[in-house]
């Protein structure tokens, strides 16, 4: 096994091992940081986060891209901000929020570093 693939996988499974954690980062920092329009409820700013994880994880195992089940995913969350009535650029900034959200974690717990090319394929 290369040093590579035992990176991507202790990254896949920290991020497995990881999600309640994640996922309350990853709310605080919507809630700080994206205020525009009516506050969202925790059901809200979670609502498929748990599916994509599990669809970015599968892409780490991989070392793959987001396979279509992930894209499609990540298109009914956008969809869904469409729907709160949440502008285009408050999602977007979503997914940086969630990759910093992953990171801190997986720093946060020892995980890492991480080459550039595996933040890369995280991002």
């Amino acid at each position: 096994m290369s040093a590579y693939f035992g990176i991507v996988a202790a990254l896949s499974q920290t991020l497995r091992d990881r999600r309640q954690s994640i996922a309350r980062r990853w709310i605080e920092r919507v809630r700080s940081h994206l205020p525009t329009g009516r506050p969202l409820d925790e059901d809200e700013v979670v609502d498929s986060l748990y599916a994509f994880l599990d669809e970015v994880i599968v892409a780490l195992e991989a070392r793959q891209p987001l396979p279509p089940t992930g894209a499609a995913v990540a298109q009914a969350h956008g969809a869904q901000r469409e729907i709160l009535d949440r502008d285009i650029a408050d999602v977007v900034r979503e997914y940086g929020l969630l990759f910093e959200a992953i990171v801190e974690d997986c720093r946060a717990c020892g995980a890492g570093p991480f080459e550039p090319e595996e933040y890369g394929r995280l991002a």
